[in-house]
This record gives structure tokens, sequence and C-alpha cells, in this order.
């Protein structure tokens, strides 16, 4: 959702990443991924696996961050953590304030309820502690901010991950040993927290330190790849070719139909990243995956990956209005869809593109 792709590599970068610069086909996956997410909402939750659209955005956002700042690294030196903070707070905000505020108002005018705590939780990103710890009313009257828990794990991510990276970046063992922890430890915990501490499902399921190693998953594959070289770089990794493809798909889908709710809170997560990561290999290095790549970068659905963290901002504000009105069903699910895009378009034109210009000076590389 909220992480960026970059334009190109900005001159006098010696950057040796084969990600550096504009990435084609993550624009389409993150449609995607949005898709999941817009679906289940609308009706189809029983049917298209909403949450695994949001482990999607993880990886990605891990992939992506992960990429940016290795380059940074090489190029200066060091990772620029107050301009990293300043570009994010830019990305993130503005459309987040609006949002707030119009739920808000909506909320007033309708009669919603909900607790000064979960405004604070909405702004100040804890909202993944406050939905798995705290009090929360029933979606029939409260405000439609569910969907922020997962905007909080990946601030807690954009905080934190910076830091270690400056502390490890130049030493790759060093780099990787954090990457290990941050992708093997977590399941560890889930386990420990599911089973000995007796933490809902929701706990497991949103709060960061039990979901961080979804978003590290992608910062794994973006570090094995950083100072790859060559043209043909899914050569040099072992996993890109069509045992890749065959094993990361019926890891994914086994994660998907195998239902058990021990495993759902448990191994999924893990499973589910290290299939993205063999995925994510052959859409961006197989050759034989180009004509993939080339669909997802049709106008239409790389346009959709562009407005899809206005997408997730809104859609489920856009639900709950539209249920004064639709009953469940198909008419709903599409009435709810083309809403969806419509405001988000508004969103992402009026508020996302007339700061490009400004994150651009303090160094984005935002298209």
């Amino acid at each position: 959702m909220p992480a960026d792709q970059a334009a190109s590599a900005p001159a006098g970068a010696t950057s040796r990443s084969p990600l550096s610069g504009y990435i084609r086909g993550l624009d389409g996956v993150r449609a995607i991924a949005v898709s999941f997410v817009l679906l289940a909402h609308a009706g189809l939750g029983d049917r298209i696996p909403g949450g695994f659209g949001v482990t999607i955005f993880f990886a990605l956002s891990g992939l992506l961050i992960t990429t940016l700042l290795l380059d940074e690294v090489e190029k200066d030196g060091h990772v620029h953590v107050g301009l990293f903070y300043l570009r994010r707070a830019l990305r993130l905000l503005p459309e987040l304030l609006m949002f707030l505020a119009i739920t808000e108002l909506c909320g007033q005018l309708l009669g919603w309820k909900t607790t000064n705590m979960a405004r604070l939780a909405s702004l100040f990103y804890f909202w993944d502690y406050y939905y798995s710890l705290g009090p929360r009313f029933m979606p029939d009257i409260g405000y439609p901010w569910a969907q922020l828990w997962s905007l909080a794990v990946e601030e807690h991510f954009y905080m934190l991950f910076p830091l270690l990276l400056a502390w490890t970046a130049r030493k790759k063992s060093t780099m990787f040993g954090l990457l290990w922890a941050l992708v093997l430890v977590p399941p560890i915990w889930r386990f420990i927290t599911y089973y000995a501490l007796g933490f809902s499902w929701q706990y497991n399921y949103t709060a960061t330190d039990t979901r961080i190693d979804s978003i590290a998953w992608g910062c794994l594959l973006a570090a094995i790849v950083h100072g790859k070289r060559g043209d043909d770089i899914g050569k040099k990794l072992g996993f890109v070719n069509p045992l890749g493809v065959i094993a990361g798909t019926a890891i994914i889908l086994f994660s998907l139909l195998f239902r058990s709710e021990d495993f759902r809170w448990t191994w999924r997560f893990t499973i589910q990243g290290f299939g993205l990561v063999l995925l994510f290999g052959n859409l961006l290095f197989a050759r034989y995956a180009q004509w993939l790549v080339d669909v997802l970068e049709w106008r239409p659905i790389r346009y959709m990956g562009r407005i899809s963290y206005s997408l997730y901002l809104y859609h489920m504000l856009i639900n709950r209005l539209l249920e004064y009105w639709l009953e469940p069903g198909p008419v709903f699910m599409a009435v709810a869809l083309v809403s969806a895009l419509i405001v988000a378009s508004a969103s992402y034109w009026l508020v996302e593109v007339p700061l490009k210009p400004v994150r651009r000076r303090f160094g984005s590389r935002v298209r």
C-alpha cells in the first residue's frame, strides 16, 4: 500500500540492485492485493482471501523499502533516517488525515460510536494493538477503521527498520542475521502467544510483534538480490525456475485451503511469506514470466495499483454508507467497487499528486 516505487535511479547512483528504479509488474501486484481486500469486504469474505491481500502488501513494502535503503547505503555510505521519516510522513499522513476527518464527519451525522482511544490509535498508528487488546464496538455502530491495523504494522516497520539497517547494512553477515531473526522469531512468538499465553487470534493476526515477519520476507528477498550483477539475475537465484513457481503456488494454495484454526494463527503467515518470495522472485527475474508482467503493466491495472492506498483507506467507509441503501449481494458489490474507485481516484488526484513535487524535493523517487 504505502511503499512507493522509484521513478529511476538517481543521478550519480552506483546501486548494484537489479530492483533499483521502476519495477515492472509490482503496481499490478498491488492491484491484485487490494482487489482481494475490496472483494472480501464487499461480501465475498468466505471465498476471497482478503487477509492474504494484506500479506502481499506487507511483503511488497519490505521488498521496496529495503531496496531503497540499501541503495542509499551504497550511494552515500549511510541511511538518511530523518529524511526517510519525512518522506514517509508526506506519503502517508495527508490522505490518512483527510480520511479520518471525513469518517468523523460521517460518524457525527449518522450517530456512529467510537472512543477517543480509537481516534488516537487511528491517528498515531497503534490501531493494531487497540484492535487486538482494547475495547471494540460492533461493526454496525463503530467507525469503519478496522483496516487501519495493517497501516500501524507497516508504520512500526518504517520507524524501526531504517535504524536497524543503518546499524547493520555495512556488514552483510550482521544484516542477514538481523533479517533471518525477523523472519524466524515472530512465528515462534506466535506459538507462545497463542498456546502458552492464550492471546486471542486477533492478536496474532494484527499485532506488529506477531506479523512483522510478513514484511521481513520481502526485506530478505531484497537483500538477497542486492549485489547481484548481470542481465540474467534469475540464473543466479536457485528458486527462479518453473519448480519454484510450482512450489510457491502450492504453498500459497495450501495456506489458504487448510482451515485449521491453530494453523491459521501460527504457521500460516510464515509459509505464505516463503511462498511469496518464491513467486516474487520468478515474477521479477524469470524471462518466461515477462508475459505476465506485461499483463500487470496494463494501464488500468497499473492505475489501480497506484491508488491502492486510497482504496484501502476508504473502501470500508463506502461499504458502511452503502449499507443504508443496498442489501448485500451483487448490486451492492458492484456499486461498492465503483464507488471505491471514484473516491480513491479523487483522493489520489486531490491529495497525493499535488504533494509529489514536495516529496521529490526531499529525495523521494516517486513517479
